[in-house]
């Protein structure tokens, strides 16, 4: 009865909706031609980004509009009000937490005309002192380093990583920034892992995990380098990934990758075979395969997401022998056992996502 009562728990908390993390959003100021500010504007964002295509706002009394939790992509801004002419400006690209200001001035003209503006986003987010690096899937999937998502915190300037970082192997990295430690041999946990704001760490500690993070479906990385606010217990920075949550067209991806023993050299000499040493430390064998598929299961209402990936190192591990003989009641002596002692690490991950449209809230769950 107990074990059916811990199961249903799990599945319970497998289901719950993901917390949303801050997305970014886009703010400015609607005037006429005179200066004075415009309020009651309607001011439409609409992307491929967004399952509902479109999320609107009005300008208030100040001429002021927010539209706030804008998924990372593409956007086109619509700026409505009668006895004015339109306004659309096109090409706005949003990513992390990114606050785009964007002020809009509307001319007096029929209902029947339009204005397009067309110019570069805005690259300066003036609304706050938080410094953020952000990699979308195609520089993930771009840069030339191992899927761990250590290599992704070694590039982003202003890191500090212990030597973990590189590991494909289930292991916890660390990292900091403006640490105490900086300079010395060893990395201060400051740093947080979020997946879609959610903290992943260490239980008793409140740091990183050993839990290896699914980086080749992430759909962006946000790393806030220094200046946030309160998404973390500590001053220090947060790594948030973003994960895929499928479209509204099917696609997928497939990838492998394997060394080996073959693949790695070594330096043993007769001087170390001479005292028992048959193998050095490295790579014995080591492989990350993993592929993933999604698409609408209703268009622009229901998305599917589900990947798979399974990922093994075993590394040599030298000077240790088993014995031949463990496990045998009629031998009690110890014979050396042709079997090189290894450190074997791996794991499977099989992840699947629901994301749907209710109205306004746009719910999602993970299992």
């Amino acid at each position: 009865m107990r074990t059916a009562t811990t199961c249903l728990a799990f599945v319970a908390l497998l289901l719950l909706p993901v917390p949303l993390f801050a997305q970014a959003s886009v703010t400015g100021t609607v005037r006429d031609a005179s200066g004075a500010v415009l309020p009651g504007v309607t001011v439409e964002a609409a992307s491929q980004a967004l399952i509902e295509k479109t999320r609107a706002a009005t300008t208030d009394g100040t001429g002021q509009y927010r539209v706030i939790d804008l998924k990372p992509g593409t956007y086109t801004l619509t700026f409505t009000l009668q006895g004015f002419a339109s306004v659309k400006r096109e090409a706005v690209e949003l990513s992390g937490t990114q606050t785009a200001t964007i002020p809009i001035e509307m001319r007096v003209g029929a209902i029947a005309e339009s204005v397009t503006v067309t110019g570069e986003s805005p690259v300066v987010d003036v609304q706050s002192a938080r410094r953020e690096v952000v990699m979308n899937t195609n520089t993930i999937q771009a840069l030339p380093v191992a899927r761990a998502v250590g290599a992704l915190l070694n590039a982003t300037p202003g890191l500090t990583v212990d030597t973990n970082g590189p590991a494909l192997s289930p292991t916890m990295t660390f990292f900091n920034a403006h640490s105490s430690t900086a300079n010395s041999a060893s990395v201060a946990g400051e740093g947080r892992m979020t997946v879609n704001g959610m903290t992943i760490a260490a239980a008793r500690s409140g740091g990183v995990s050993s839990y290896v993070y699914d980086t080749p479906n992430s759909e962006e990385v946000a790393i806030t380098v220094s200046g946030g606010l309160g998404e973390s217990d500590t001053g220090g920075p947060v790594m948030n990934l973003v994960p895929k949550s499928g479209g509204n067209s099917f696609a997928g991806m497939a990838f492998f990758n394997e060394a080996g023993n073959r693949s790695r050299g070594d330096n043993l000499t007769d001087d170390l075979r001479a005292i028992g040493l048959t193998q050095t430390p490295g790579i014995l064998q080591a492989y990350d395969v993993s592929g993933s598929f999604g698409g609408p299961i209703m268009k622009d209402r229901l998305w599917f997401y589900g990947s798979y990936r399974n990922l093994d190192t075993q590394t040599a591990v030298e000077g240790i022998t088993a014995n031949a003989n463990a496990g045998n009641a009629s031998r009690w002596d110890w014979v050396g056992s042709p079997i090189s002692a290894r450190l074997v690490q791996d794991r499977q991950m099989l992840i699947g996502r629901l994301t749907g449209q209710v109205g306004k809230s746009r719910p999602s769950f993970n299992s």
